[in-house]
């Protein structure tokens, strides 16, 4: 190789050169040496040989020694120019195949960062691989700020709300329309589309179509104007035991006898009532509403573990009652229910016992007591003290007895609050009790437009609650009052036992005096007036002679 880059030294003596070129075919040789091709890399070679020599001529003597001392290597093979720079091809043609590879392969980005950067960096990648959405990483969108308004003097922390009554349903033209199209086909007039709709809900129109007696689940229809909607829908198939009459006509019952007060009816009765409408076997149509979750089955005076079994079957309550009845003891009474109305009682139930069970004293009532403008509102006041739940009774004069209640509890630092069923009579109550926040309708406070609000339970910030027109409540209602009071407070509920009862289920008030589980103070304080006089004298198991002098009253002896 005698081809020289410019500035280059002159060859160096033979065996020098003979040397580089061993050298250089080692190099050669080896695999992974860095080639750009054959030529260059002799080249390369020689000159670096060269540089050697020429900066260091004592080390290039030490090389020579060392050389000398060693023994001598094998003769390497010659490897042609050709060789090697076919060599130095292969090498350069697997760099660029292991660089291709690298830029094809993922490209490890952001490994060096840390902090939000990072965390900003793995949000990205995992909602392009699809592993979360988007929205995931962001809180709801803020809403537009409002223009600030005064702050309300008393405001309330939002809270969970009792349990109300469902909203009435949303009906859409479409399901009216068609509900309209079955009745008018049944000969039903179409007004009750909308009724229907909401009552049984968008599949209303092929639920009436499959099961036309349905249509006693609506208000003021009776059984005979059914089984007409009926036999023009179904014709010969309907009948009067057909065992979907003889449901809906077991759940009507119960839903008349709600509106009489009552929450569960004899199951006797039910057979004869059945009996009246050409039922054949009432008994068996007993059994199948049972079976099909129309109503519920209870058995009067007789523990619920004892009669759990009994009261799956009612042929099997039937039989144990006929026994018993023949062995001398006491006949198993077996009452339906409506699933809604068991449950509020027994919600109700519940709630009244641990009112009862939580009760503690907290401050004296003594002086409160004494300083009460009469006697009976001063044995109201005690019997408050000392107990969770009170039953007070009296007439319209004695409403004066809860009002002191409210002002003594209030006057001891207590949440006292006085609820009634009317506006009047809220108003009347505040007049008395001297304060007008002291009074709500009860429809308000359950509903929240009044009343102290709710604490982070859900339940009325409330030491002291005040029912006034008691006898008014029922059952449903009465169950979503005392699910709301929280453990410890005191719950009075005040009314005329004789006035007339709740319009919806139950007689909560007449149930809670015959039980004897809480006190019951029975006013004193007689209305205006002799008969006013006379009823109080009896509302206390008295007859005094009344002063009657234009014989309003006339009592013989």
């Amino acid at each position: 190789m005698t081809a020289h880059s410019r500035g280059e030294a002159p060859d160096p003596p033979a065996e020098d050169h003979e040397a580089g070129e061993d050298a250089g075919g080692r190099a050669a040789d080896t695999p992974g040496a860095p080639h750009e091709d054959g030529a260059g890399s002799a080249e390369g070679t020689d000159d670096a040989e060269h540089a050697e020599h020429a900066d260091d001529g004592t080390e290039e003597a030490g090389d020579q020694e060392q050389g000398s001392d060693a023994p001598p290597a094998p003769a390497a093979p010659a490897v042609s120019e050709a060789e090697a720079e076919l060599a130095a091809q292969r090498e350069l043609r697997e760099r660029i195949e292991r660089r291709k590879a690298e830029k094809e392969g993922p490209i490890a980005a952001g490994a060096k960062l840390s902090g939000p950067a990072a965390d900003l960096l793995a949000a990205v990648r995992a909602v392009e691989s699809g592993e979360k959405p988007g929205t995931a990483f962001f809180d709801s969108p803020a809403s537009a700020p409002a223009p600030r308004s005064a702050a309300p003097a008393a405001t309330t922390a939002p809270a969970p709300r009792a349990p109300e009554r469902p909203a009435p349903r949303a009906v859409s033209a479409g399901t009216a329309a068609s509900v309209a199209a079955v009745l008018a086909e049944g000969g039903a007039p179409e007004t009750l589309a909308r009724p229907a709709a909401t009552t049984l809900g968008e599949g209303a129109a092929g639920l009436l179509r499959e099961d036309p007696w349905q249509l006693l689940s609506l208000p003021g229809v009776r059984p005979e104007q059914a089984d007409g909607f009926a036999r023009a829908l179904l014709g010969a198939e309907c009948g009067p035991d057909d065992e979907r009459r003889t449901a809906a006509l077991v759940g009507w019952l119960l839903e008349r006898a709600a509106l009489r007060g009552h929450t569960a009816l004899d199951a006797e009765e039910a057979r004869k009532a059945l009996a009246g409408f050409a039922v054949a076997d009432p008994a068996g149509a007993v059994e199948h509403a049972v079976a099909e979750g129309v109503v519920l089955v209870f058995q009067d005076g007789v523990d619920a573990t004892e009669g759990e079994e009994t009261a799956q079957d009612t042929e099997e309550g039937e039989a144990s009652s006929e026994d018993g009845a023949r062995g001398g003891e006491e006949p198993v009474r077996v009452l339906l229910g409506l699933d809604r109305y068991a449950l509020a009682e027994e919600s109700l139930a519940d709630g009244l016992a641990r009112l009862v069970n939580s009760c503690e004293k907290g401050a004296d009532w003594t002086e409160a007591a004494a300083a009460a403008p009469s006697s009976s509102a001063g044995e109201l006041i005690r019997a408050a003290a000392a107990a969770g739940l009170v039953a007070h009774s009296g007439g319209e004069t004695a409403r004066a007895e809860p009002a002191a209640l409210l002002a003594a509890a209030r006057g001891l630092g207590l949440r006292a609050l006085g609820t009634t069923h009317s506006p009047d009579g809220q108003r009347r109550l505040a007049a008395e009790a001297g304060e007008p926040e002291a009074a709500v309708t009860l429809s308000a406070l359950l509903s929240g437009e009044g009343g102290p609000g709710r604490d982070a339970d859900g339940a009325f910030a409330l030491d002291v609650l005040v029912v006034l027109d008691a006898p008014q409540l029922d059952v449903e209602t009465a169950a979503m009052l005392v699910e709301s009071l929280a453990d410890g407070t005191r719950l009075v509920l005040s009314g005329d036992p004789g006035v007339l009862g709740s319009a919806g289920a139950g007689r909560v008030f007449a149930d809670v005096i015959a039980s004897r589980a809480c006190p019951h103070v029975v006013s004193r304080t007689p209305d205006p007036g002799p008969i006013g006089e006379l009823v109080s004298g009896i509302g206390i198991g008295e007859l005094a002679q009344v002063e009657a002098p234009g014989r309003e009253v006339v009592i013989v002896p």
